[in-house]
């Protein structure tokens, strides 16, 4: 048994390598990303601080309200109920 799986977990291992993405693969999209639109409005985004070892120290939410006139407003609430 633990000699018919080794060729398969070293056939899995080498086909996970093969997909690696190039700068000459075409392209998903033909959009630009115009950052007027894109912060155009309200929005949320949520993200961690991990120290070295990848423990999470700290979550954080970010409410973001963007307009056409080049201002970004945006407020960050961390979990320990801290505002910057």
């Amino acid at each position: 048994m633990r000699a018919a799986l080794l060729p398969f977990l070293a056939a899995c291992t080498l086909t996970a390598c093969t997909g690696t993405p190039s700068f000459d693969d075409p392209s998903l999209s033909t959009r630009e990303l115009e950052l007027e639109e894109f912060f155009d409005g309200n929005f949320r985004a949520y993200g961690q601080f991990q120290d070295i070892f990848g423990t999470v120290r700290r979550q954080f939410t970010v409410t973001i309200k963007g307009d056409w006139r080049g201002r970004l407003d945006r407020t960050a609430h961390l979990d320990a109920g801290e505002n910057r």
